[in-house]
């Protein structure tokens, strides 16, 4: 029991709670619920109205009998920033001293309102030097005081934070051993992505599309009765398969729920795979809310056409004989993950640690006890040992004042040698550190400048080398304008168009979705090797390499 904590995963739909294990290599998951998140807990990452929250929490805790009260939030925002960053290969307790060096390089943000935090992604080789490659949060610092406030309202004792693209890693990287693979999280309005390659993160994205619509449809077609909401109709998706039921017009409204989660899912995949030549992907592991609606695997592999399971997950957490009732590991995947290894962040400002210290110092003396102290002391000076010590305390005092005149030379020295060493230490780390990054500042600037008003940019990655765009415009030729006008960047050394796709929708409107890749001036990306070519080459190239592989060429 010492060492379980309370990791919750606060949702916009759902909150989920777990009793688990706090930094072991096995967690078990001993008790679990969730319950429906009320309405304004958070207002603009600051808490708002928390006593509904809290009488929710309390509820659920008694009623599984936790009396557990260390807690781990789990944090789930788009305002958190993560960049992937390669730094010296230095101490691992100077690490955090060296990203906030460098942080403005990293984020055009003003940290003073962010906390950064890490994780040591992989170890690499740079022009025949060792370095660090990490992936980096900026975390809003409201937001950790919110989760910090919330978990003293709740009467918790709050451990540690962790972010939910960290969180879900811990289990996979231990328990899927296949070489390359991705990593689907379902939840109720967000999809989340993770290719993984030997053990390693190599792309996550998120998308703000998930499985309400889906429960949606399934809920208004009235298949499970007239009034039921859209938890008990997702509680009742996880017990029957109404994925492939024959009602034509059930079947429509599912697949039109499913559209964008299987269509961006697939364009990642695709993404990865045109820039890493020979890589194929084996299969797709499943988790989160929507991994346990009955018939999903098999759906998604139908409509993917690769296998898709998250069963290696299930059995790697087994239900605990206290944990009653329906089980559904995959959705408190993301929780478990949070309590193995999470993130460092700081969770106490200078103030409170100085207060604390202030307070471990003082001595607090019941009165009783002081008055058996004042009895000893009068024995021992009953006892003639008043003259000894003031005959010894006269000789150091002595000496004491002799060497206190001439500390202050050897206070001063060594003050001098320690400065000293700080200074060439950071003064090398400076010389060491590097990026290539500089130019996102200007390119996001021209993007405000130069770009219509009516596009819809739909993500932006940035790497140390280049940015990769996924743009939505209305037709063909708005595409090539819009290249155009980023061939013009002045932050922009090289511009190539990754994937070109034409959807109409039932409403007979049409929309061209494409990504572009444009290398920053002074990256590492070769230009100069590659044959220059037109935008309406580009475009009749992707089309043509679309239509050969709907052929089977």
């Amino acid at each position: 029991m010492a060492n379980r904590v309370l990791c919750i995963e606060i949702g916009n739909r759902m909150t989920h709670v777990v009793e688990t294990d706090f930094k072991v290599k096995e967690p078990k998951i001993y008790k679990s619920f969730s319950f429906q998140t009320p309405d304004n807990l958070f207002k603009e990452e600051t808490l708002a109205d928390v006593l509904p929250f809290k009488e929710r929490l309390d509820a659920g805790l008694e009623e599984h009998k936790i009396k557990t009260r260390k807690a781990v939030f789990v944090l789930a925002s788009s305002r958190i920033a993560s960049r992937d960053v390669v730094i010296p290969h230095v101490k691992e307790n100077r690490i955090r001293t060296l990203l906030y060096a460098n942080s403005a390089e990293y984020f055009p943000v003003d940290l003073e309102k962010y906390q950064l935090s890490y994780r040591l992604l992989d170890e690499v080789e740079e022009e025949g030097e060792q370095k660090y490659k990490l992936m980096v949060l900026a975390v809003p610092n409201e937001m950790i005081d919110a989760y910090k406030s919330l978990a003293k309202v709740c009467l918790l004792t709050l451990v540690d934070l962790d972010y939910i693209g960290n969180a879900a890693t811990q289990l996979l990287e231990k328990n899927i051993k296949n070489d390359l693979y991705a990593a689907v999280r379902l939840e109720e309005d967000t999809t989340m992505i993770t290719i993984v390659r030997e053990n390693k993160i190599e792309l996550q994205r998120t998308f703000p599309y998930g499985i309400a619509d889906v429960v949606q449809a399934v809920q208004k077609s009235g298949h499970f009765g007239e009034d039921i909401d859209f938890y008990e109709t997702l509680e009742k998706m996880r017990k029957e398969n109404v994925l492939s039921l024959e009602e034509e017009e059930i079947q429509e409204d599912i697949t039109e729920g499913f559209r964008a989660i299987t269509g961006n899912v697939s364009r990642v995949m695709n993404f990865y795979s045109s820039n890493h030549a020979g890589a194929e992907m084996e299969n797709i592991v499943l988790y989160g809310t929507g991994a346990d609606i009955c018939g999903m695997e098999q759906y998604l592999s139908d409509e993917l056409s690769i296998p898709v399971s998250g069963e290696s997950l299930r059995e790697a957490l087994p239900q605990e004989k206290g944990n009653t009732g329906d089980y559904y590991p995959l959705m408190y995947l993301t929780c478990v993950g949070a309590a193995v290894n999470p993130m460092k962040f700081r969770l106490e400002d200078e103030k409170e640690v100085a207060e604390k210290k202030k307070e471990h110092k003082q001595i607090h003396i019941e009165p009783k006890q002081f008055f058996g102290i004042c009895v000893v002391v009068s024995l021992v000076l009953l006892l003639a040992v008043i003259p000894y010590y003031g005959y010894l305390k006269m000789g150091v005092h002595k000496l004491q004042k002799e060497r206190s005149e001439k500390q202050y030379l050897a206070d001063e020295y060594k003050e001098y040698n320690q400065a000293k060493t700080e200074y060439e230490k950071i003064e090398n780390l400076y010389k060491e550190t590097t990026t290539t990054s500089e130019g996102i500042g200007g390119f996001i600037d021209e993007l405000e400048k130069n770009m219509p008003s009516d596009i819809l940019v739909r993500s932006i990655t940035s790497t140390s080398e280049s940015i990769t765009l996924d743009i939505r415009v209305s037709s063909k030729r708005e595409a090539t304008k819009i290249v155009d006008e980023l061939s013009d960047f002045e932050s922009i050394s090289d511009v190539q168009v990754e994937s070109l796709e034409e959807t109409v929708s039932e409403s007979n409107q049409s929309y061209v979705d494409f990504m572009v890749i444009c290398t920053y001036v002074g990256g590492t990306a070769d230009s100069e090797t590659q044959n220059e070519t037109t935008m309406n080459e580009d475009v009749e190239s992707l089309e043509t390499k679309q239509q050969d592989q709907t052929a089977g060429k």
